[in-house]
Order: structure tokens, then C-alpha cells, then sequence
């Protein structure tokens, strides 16, 4: 045998290449090579193709297909089902009663198949790297094993003929005919002992070769072989050079970088900083020549596609490349078949509560959707008319009594979907019940067609999930799986890879043993961690791939990321009967994550990129890097070491990113920030420099429009004229039924049993709807917050029937004219000698408000004498009320509020309800009726703008929002809008006149 050594890949590629340019002796032999993965297969393929010119007619495998290739028989270790078989015969006190008391009570084989599968792994890795254990064991020798580990795998592998048993067949017959001419292995990092065996075999009849990285383990097991080290490249000038040839690093370069980062994110940012840095300084660097590596890259995907595929504006470099095309070489399969993730969502939605949360999930999957003729924002809907019908969890009332709940029918899925079917089919006006079901209104026309897809979902879905739940044989599971994912997850055009994936994983599923769902589940998860994806290496751009042996190819820059203490490398906790603990092989995975980080290492020609979570993103606390990045960076000297590593800031745009020459930052949006930062008093570029173009109307204005401009002017503004939605937070999907009321939802309820008692519906007619809506809790907690709110909402009702109003009459067209425009729409709350507004919610501006606006509009309307009375809940939810007296010129404070809604819809209005009351009450009542100076009537009006500007906390943790944590509002001003004349004097225009003042003079011109 023939080892040739070398500190690098590119010095033993160009060797093979000399080797295979002697040709063999027949032009239809087959030139063998033996490679540690694909990846390097891939690479070889390309390097030999650019130094021979062409390659071709030949075999490169991996080192498990040895033995096939080379022509001995197929070996077949003991599946988990056959090992599930075994363990399953005989009775309690023979020689597998230890693991047999393990498998007592399991009604569902969960435990049989976790533990039959960790045995068929760990009897593969006794294969491998223990052959002479397998060896006793096959002649009735425990060799100092448990001795049920060697009679259940002499039971197990009696008639199979098993890796070890096949190796040893096959040196048996050597020399035997259809061997290669020669055999070649390259760049294997360590052989498993019973593949030493069969080279070592094959190497007294064929000519083998062995082209290995100096200091990998399996030069250790190549005893005798004839060596040859080949001329290392001329590296030493650098950094990283000295690094790998295993010299002193005392100089100070930037070939090796260490990043100390506050998260994911962020390793990521600095990443792409550092490439635009080495592409800006190297116009022959391309994408191509990056390689990307992470203990597991679908933990960075994410923030890699998001950070490196996007056009950001540079800072430093406007002409080098923002965006790097990137590709994913081994990316879970349910990431690349969204199918199969899917179904993983399905299942596990087996014996489940059948969340409203782990139901509507599958809408997140387009295959899915597709098969119900569903689009993403059918989806949304569906979800909204969910959360509107109370759906929580349960199928049924059956269905809940299996989790030990009473047989209750609210907030299961029957419950919700026939309500919504029956908002469909009815309207309910949130009183009408039907077998006590209250329709959920608002469904009708051509938007209410996703609802029967989402019931032909539901019930698909409910049925197929009581056929897996039901225990059957191994063999019969294919069948109702495949049924399952056909009935619920399209295999059509793109998505039919993942059907073609499922049915080939289902093929491992056999025998007559009864297992129920969660066995299967935990097989098949097993399974898909171990499905090759589709390589993707050198598919152009920047190769992404998690750090595993094999993966690092050559390649001029090398980034590993995720370098954490507690992550890389791995170090799971071993079985408790694992013989191979005691004696960890190269194959553990935490050798194998060192070789493969010393590999990866090696691969890199030019520059390595290393990075870890040095710090936390919460704390600040300073974290270890891994292990071996600690023993890396202890291989350089103190002035190498202080070159090397860096500490990133938590944000991107402190100024630290853009004066610290070893790393610099190169976006422009993330340099102005660090600017704003440094200056004394850094400046918010205000959302609008200047006004919009004036509305395009024909001068009509509707009174509803008019009313909610009002409510939320900076809201008004960004629908409207940007057409954009700013919300808050983002509140979970409710899973469980609700244990208390929502201010929301309280409103909800009062505003029901308000209504209801206006028209003279009794309560306990009403009671029912309300209970029907599913908001209030279930049980005595629904009855004591019911009655809290019947009480306050039959105290507003007798405020409002006292209310000298007279008859109710039908809403009122308007068309009014107001100065040079016109007042349209609908007024409501007309009666015979006034106007009522009454309502469940608090008296606060936001109510106030728009009754005045009404109030002015039927003024103006009704020539006649007219009073408004606004009623609802005042202090400690009491009645409350307030009247309007007749407005003499109504269509002067009413011509001011559209002037000024103009004016709203061209800039931001510094107008908040809150806020503006209280600025405007406290100044109006200083100022004009106690004759108080200006200055300290501004400061009393300016600090009770702020106390409703800042909300407050009350009691039990809850709390109550300011308009300064309005999103709209927090978007466009900050509290310093109160000190602005602005602000002083729209809420002076606005509320002077409702609260019964003149408008102050100097405000009149």
C-alpha cells in the first residue's frame, strides 16, 4: 500500500491526478476511488476535470459501498423491526429479560421502537468499529459484553449475512475475480476498523493507494504502509499558512479572524461585512469561492437568506456586491419538501387536543392549501373567522371527555364551523339563536367561498386523524399513511417529490407487532434525519453546509459559524449499555465534529472566518467560544491572538462598526444611525418632509369617514394616503377556552346586552346570545363576570331611557353644505326632540368626539332645537352622561374640524384624543375661568397631555395605553409633540367649542 501525506487537499489532487493519468489496462476498466461523502466527490470531480481535461468511467463511492462495489455480497444488518421481533418472543425471566422489563405496559410500542432502533444503530456501530466483538459473539462468546446484547444479536442476525460475517466471506475467496485494477482512497479522514480490514484485504492483490491530510487518524491505522510525503505550497508568509503547517503565528494579519457576537443574526451581519470587505480589496474573489459552514445550517438558513439576499446600500464600497447569490447543499428535507413537513405537522396533531394553534399551522403550508384550492390569504381569513367563532381546541364534546374535561360543545371545531355556516346561512344580528348556536355575522357573498374549503379540510383532517389513532399491525401503517397524506397534502406538479420521499421511507415499515401513532411518528422523524438531500455544492454563489466530515471541500475562504461552548462540539450523553463509551472511536460525534473542524481548517487557502455567541443578547455576559476555538486561538501569540479576535456590538449602527479597521461595516442606512448616535442631540428624520398632494374628492365628505379620522388622525393619515396598516404586537393564537375578559372583550359582552336592553329586549332573553358568543368562562367565573356586566350595562340603559330624547326615528341621509364642501352620509341616534348615543365604553374623548361631531352634523341638519346626549360608563363603571345644548353656527366648528381633517390627510395632524383633551381642558379652565397667566397655564395643560400621553398601569398587572404606545402614533411623534404650538392649537380648534368655550382669539385669525 501507497500513503501519500500532505498538509492539504490541493498538493494530493494534483498527485491523484498524475496517478490517473496512467491508464489503465483495458479502456473499459473502472478507475475506483474511495471518498469520505458527495461533497468530495463533487470537488474531485471538478478539480480532476480542469487538470486531465476530461473524467470519466469511473466509480466514486463512499466508504460503506466498499464491499458492493468491489463485488462481495450485499450485507444486511438487523433492522429495528426485526430487533423489535426478537425482543418481542419468549417470556419474562429468559436471557432478554432486561431489556423485556424496559418494554412492560407499553400499550403503543413507543418504548419497543425507540429502543429497537437505538439497538439496530448501535449493532451497526459494533459493525464497524468493533468487528471482533461481533466476531466472540458469533461463537457463543460474550467477550465480556451484557450478556443480553450478545444473545439478542446473535438472534436477530442468525440467517442475515451481516456486515462482518459478509467482509470475512469475502477476504475468505480473495483473490477473486472482478476486482479493479486499482483502488484509490482519498481524503478519508479516519476508516472504520472493518473497513481497514477490507483494504488491507484487497491491498495484497491490488494496486491501493491512500491520499490522506497529515495528522488524520487513519494514517494511525495504515501500519506498514509504504509512506511518501509530498512538498507542502509555500504558505508560511501568512497567518493562516503557519496555522496549518503547524508553525509559530507571531505575526499580525487578517488570514484568521475570530468574531465574538451577540446572536445568530448578528454572526451573520458580520459575515457579510467581512466579505464585502475581501471582495472590495480582491476583484478576483467570487461567491463561487466561499464555503459557509455551521453545526447545523438550518439553524442560519433563515438569516442568511435574509441578510445575504437582499440589495442593501453600501456604505464603503458602492461598487462592490451587496446581494451574493448563495445555495444550500444539505438542508433538511422538510425544509426543500414542504410536503413532508406538512405531514410531520399532521401527525403530530395525533392524540393531540387539536389545538386551534396546531390546526390552522397546516395552513402555513402551501401544499395544503393547495389541495383545498385555498391561497396565503384565504389562510389569514380562515384563521380570523376561527378566532371570531371561539374555536379553542377539541374536535366534539367526545372528543374533549377523552382529555377528562366535560362533554361541553363550546370552543370545539364542530361548535365554530357550524356557527360560521350558520353566519352563512343567516343572519343572527348577534341575538338570533338556532339550536343555541349563534351565527358569527359577516360571512356572505363570494368572500365567504374559503369557507367550505376550510370545512372540507376540517373534516378531512378530523377523519383521517381517528384512523391513526387507532393501534394496527407495522404492515397495514403504509397504507393509512399514504391515505392520510393524500387526503390532506397535494402531490402535485412541485410538491409530488415529497409523496415519492414518504413512499419510499415507508417501505422500512414491517411485521405483524400493533403499534399506535406515536411509534410510527417517532420512526418516521428518525428516518427523515437520516434522508440525503439533493447536494448543492458548486451549484454557483456561496456554498452553505453544516460542518460534518466530508464537507469541507477547498475553497479560498472559509466562514464556520455557531463556534459555541456548548454546541460544537457535540457531546451527547452515550446509552448506558453503548460498549463503545468507555473507548470513544473517531466516529463519536464529538471526535468526528474536531477532525471535521480541523478539516475545515485545512480547507481554506486564503482567509478563515470563525464566530461564535461570545456574549448574551439579553445579559451582556461574556460567554467561552468552543473548545477548539479556544485551542486555536492558544496557538497564537499574544499579538496574533489580540489581531485575531474581535468583539462585535449588540446593534450594527454603534459607531464601534464603523472605526474598527479589522472588521468594517459597509451599510450606508446602519452608518447613518451611528452618525445620529454621536451627534449631541440626534435628530429623527421626520416621516414627511413636506405635505402630500391634496385628495382627489369632489369636495363631498362622508360623516363616518369624518368620525374615525378623528379617532386616530396619524392612523387615518397612513391607511388612507399610504395605504399602510402599522399594529402592535402580534397576540398568540388562543388554544385554551378563556379563563377571564379582555377590556375588549368585556366591551364586547356590554355593548350585546346594551343594545338588546335599548330595544326592550328582557336580559334574560339576552343572556343566552351573549352566552352563546363564547367569550365569557365557562363555569361560576362566566356567571360572576356576566352579572358585573349586566349591572353596569342596565345602569347605562336607565341613564339613556331617562335621556329626554323622545321616539327613536331612522338614520338620517345627509347632504349638507359646510363652507366650500359638503357633509354626506348616515346620522344615527336621531329621536323626535334629540340625539343619543349611548354605548358601553368609557365617556373618554374617543367617545366624546364623535358624538360632538354628530351633534354639530344634526344641528346643522335639523334647524329645530337639538340636544345630543352621550351616555355610558363614568368612574367605577357608573352611569354617566353628557348633553349638548343646542349649537347656534353649527357650521362654524364643524367647517373647522374638516379644515383641519384636510389638513390631517396631507401631514400628520398633532392631534391625539387623549392626550388633546386633556391639554385642552386643563389650559381652557386656567386660562379663561381663574384668570391664570399663560405660561403656567401651559405647564399644568402640558403635564396633563403627558399623563395621558404615558398610560398607566392598574391594578392586577393590566394596563392601560397611552396614545404615545399607539403604533401609528409612536411611528410619526415622539411626547416632545406636546410641547409644539401645533398640538396647543389644534387641541384648542377642536375641543374649545364641545367643552363650551370660545375659540381664544388669537386662534380665530
Amino acid at each position: 500500500m501507497h500513503l501519500l501525506l500532505s498538509p492539504f487537499l490541493p498538493p494530493l489532487v494534483d498527485a491523484l491526478a498524475v496517478r490517473l493519468a496512467v491508464p489503465l489496462p483495458s479502456p473499459f476498466d473502472v478507475e475506483h476511488v474511495v471518498v469520505p461523502a458527495r461533497p468530495m466527490a463533487d470537488w474531485l470531480a471538478v478539480s480532476l476535470s480542469e487538470r486531465l481535461g476530461i473524467w470519466c468511467n469511473h466509480a466514486v463511492y463512499t466508504p460503506d459501498r466498499l464491499l458492493e462495489r468491489l463485488g462481495g455480497a450485499a450485507a444486511q444488518g438487523a433492522d429495528a423491526w426485526r430487533i423489535l421481533d426478537v425482543l418481542s418472543q419468549g417470556g419474562p425471566g429468559g436471557a432478554l429479560a432486561v431489556p423485556q422489563r424496559y418494554l412492560e405496559g407499553d400499550a403503543h410500542g413507543l418504548r419497543g421502537v425507540q429502543l429497537a432502533f437505538r439497538l439496530a444503530a448501535l449493532f451497526g456501530r459494533y459493525a464497524r468499529q468493533r468487528p471482533d466483538l461481533l466476531r466472540a459473539w458469533r461463537r457463543d462468546d460474550a467477550a465480556g459484553a451484557p450478556p443480553w446484547q450478545a444473545e439478542l444479536w446473535r438472534r436477530a442476525h442468525h440467517d442475515l449475512p451481516e456486515p462482518v460475517s459478509a467482509v470475512d466471506a469475502f477476504v475468505a475467496s480473495l483473490p477473486a475475480a472482478g476486482l479493479p485494477h486499482r483502488l484509490t482512497v482519498f481524503g478519508l479522514s479516519h476508516l472504520d476498523a472493518l473497513d481497514a480490514e477490507l483494504i488491507l484485504a484487497v491491498d495484497r492483490y491490488v494496486d491501493v493507494t491512500v491520499f490522506a491530510v497529515e495528522g488524520d487518524p487513519l494514517v494511525d491505522l495504515l501500519t506498514g504502509a509504504q509512506v511518501e510525503r509530498l512538498p507542502a505550497p509555500r504558505r508560511v508568509s501568512s497567518a493562516l499558512g503557519r496555522l496549518q503547517q503547524g508553525l509559530p503565528v507571531e505575526g499580525a494579519d487578517d488570514t484568521i479572524s475570530v468574531h465574538s457576537c451577540h446572536g445568530r443574526l448578528r454572526e451573520v451581519e458580520v459575515l457579510r461585512d467581512r466579505l464585502l470587505m475581501l471582495f472590495d480589496r480582491d476583484r478576483t474573489l467570487q461567491p463561487e469561492d466561499v464555503l459557509v459552514l455551521a453545526p447545523d445550517i438550518d439553524d442560519y438558513a433563515p438569516f442568511i437568506e435574509s441578510v445575504f439576499g437582499t440589495e442593501a446600500d453600501l456604505h464603503k464600497a458602492p461598487e462592490a456586491r451587496a446581494r451574493f447569490p448563495v445555495c444550500f447543499a444539505d438542508r433538511a428535507p422538510t425544509v426543500d419538501l414542504p410536503g413532508l413537513a406538512a405531514f410531520r405537522s399532521l401527525l403530530r396533531l395525533s392524540g393531540s387536543r387539536r389545538t386551534l394553534s396546531g390546526v390552522t399551522e397546516l395552513l402555513d403550508f402551501a401544499p395544503v392549501r393547495e389541495r383545498f384550492g385555498l391561497s396565503e390569504a384565504d389562510g389569514a381569513t380562515c384563521r380570523e373567522w376561527l378566532e371570531l367563532a371561539a374555536v379553542r381546541w377539541g374536535e366534539d364534546p367526545e372528543n374533549r371527555v377523552a382529555f377528562g374535561n366535560p362533554a361541553l360543545r363550546e370552543h370545539t371545531w364542530r361548535w365554530g364551523l357550524d356557527r360560521l355556516l350558520l353566519g352563512y346561512a343567516m343572519e343572527g344580528g348577534g341575538r338570533r339563536l338556532y339550536d343555541g348556536l349563534l351565527p358569527v355575522d359577516g360571512i356572505e357573498g363570494p368572500a365567504a367561498e374559503p369557507l367550505g374549503a376550510l370545512c372540507t379540510l376540517c373534516d378531512a383532517l378530523f377523519e383521517q386523524l381517528g384512523i391513526l389513532e387507532r393501534l394496527r399491525p407495522l404492515d397495514e401503517w403504509p397504507a393509512a399513511l399514504i391515505a392520510a397524506f393524500d387526503a390532506l397534502v397535494s402531490d402535485r406538479g412541485e410538491w409530488v417529490r415529497a409523496r415519492h420521499v414518504l413512499l419510499g421511507l415507508l417501505t422500512g415499515l414491517r411485521g405483524r407487532r400493533q403499534v399506535g401513532i406515536v411509534a410510527v411518528q417517532t420512526w418516521l422523524d428518525s428516518q427523515l434525519e437520516v434522508v440525503k438531500p439533493q447536494s448543492r455544492f458548486f451549484a454557483g454563489g456561496i456554498t452553505c453546509a453544516s460542518l460534518r466530515l466530508g464537507r469541507a471541500v477547498p475553497a479560498r475562504v472559509v466562514a464556520m459559524l455557531g463556534l459555541d461552548h456548548d454546541r460544537f462540539p457535540r457531546d451527547p450523553v452515550p446509552l448506558a449499555f453503548d460498549l463503545l463509551a468507555d473507548a470513544p472511536q473517531v466516529t463519536a460525534p464529538r471526535e468526528e465534529d474536531r477532525v471535521a473542524f480541523r478539516a475545515a481548517l485545512g480547507a481554506a487557502s486564503d482567509h478563515l472566518h470563525l464566530s461564535f455567541l461570545g456574549t448574551g443578547s439579553r445579559d451582556n455576559q461574556e460567554r467561552p467560544p468552543s473548545v477548539l476555538v479556544a485551542e486555536l486561538l492558544d496557538l497564537l501569540a499574544p499579538a496574533a491572538r489580540k489581531q485575531a479576535l474581535i468583539h462585535h456590538p449588540l446593534q450594527p449602527f454603534v459607531s464601534r462598526a464603523f472605526q474598527e479597521p479589522r472588521q468594517p461595516s459597509f451599510a450606508r442606512s446602519w452608518h447613518a444611525g451611528a452618525l445620529a448616535l454621536r451627534a449631541r442631540s440626534p435628530a429623527v428624520a421626520p416621516w414627511f418632509s413636506g405635505l402630500l398632494p391634496a385628495p382627489g374628492d369632489d369636495g363631498q365628505v362622508d360623516l363616518g369617514l369624518l368620525v374615525r379620522f378623528y379617532k386616530n388622525p396619524v392612523a387615518a393619515l397612513l391607511s388612507r394616503r399610504l395605504l399602510l396598516r402599522i399594529e402592535g404586537e402580534v397576540e398568540p393564537i388562543p388554544d385554551h377556552e378563556p379563563l377571564d375578559l379582555s377590556y375588549l372583550e368585556t366591551w364586547t359582552v356590554g355593548e350585546a346586552l346594551l343594545a338588546g336592553l335599548l330595544d326592550g329586549v328582557p336580559v334574560a332573553d339576552l343572556e343566552p346570545a351573549v352566552r352563546a358568543m363564547g367569550i365569557l368562562p365557562l363555569g361560576t367565573p362566566g356567571k360572576v363576570a356576566l352579572e358585573e356586566i349586566r349591572t353596569t350595562a342596565e345602569g347605562i340603559a336607565a341613564v339613556a331611557r331617562g335621556c329626554p330624547v323622545g321616539d327613536r326615528l331612522p338614520a338620517l341621509r345627509l347632504d349638507l353644505p359646510v363652507g366650500q364642501r359638503r357633509l354626506t352620509g348616515l346620522l344615527d341616534g336621531q329621536h323626535s326632540h334629540g340625539n343619543l348615543f349611548a354605548s358601553y365604553s368609557k365617556l373618554d374623548p374617543k367617545r366624546l368626539l364623535p358624538a360632538w361631531i354628530r351633534h354639530l352634523a344634526a344641528c346643522l341638519a335639523r334647524p329645530a332645537e337639538v340636544s345630543t346626549w352621550a351616555v355610558g360608563r363614568g368612574p367605577a363603571n357608573a352611569a354617566a352622561s353628557h348633553c349638548w345644548s343646542p349649537t347656534e353656527r353649527p357650521a362654524e366648528p364643524l367647517g373647522r374640524l374638516l379644515a383641519l381633517a384636510d389638513q390631517g390627510m396631507r401631514a400628520p395632524l398633532a392631534f391625539m384624543p387623549n392626550s388633546s383633551l386633556a391639554y385642552a381642558g386643563t389650559w381652557l379652565g386656567l386660562r379663561l375661568d381663574q384668570g391664570e397667566s399663560d405660561p403656567r397655564a401651559r405647564v399644568a395643560a402640558r403635564l396633563a397631555a403627558l399623563d395621558k400621553w404615558q398610560g398607566k398601569r392598574i391594578h392586577g398587572g393590566a394596563s392601560i395605553p397611552g396614545d404615545g404606545e399607539d403604533p401609528a402614533v409612536a411611528r410619526v411623534f415622539d411626547a416632545g409633540v406636546i410641547d409644539t404650538e401645533a398640538f396647543h392649537h389644534t387641541a384648542l380648534l377642536v375641543f374649545a367649542p364641545m367643552l363650551g368655550y370660545a375659540i381664544p382669539a388669537e386662534l380665530e385669525r
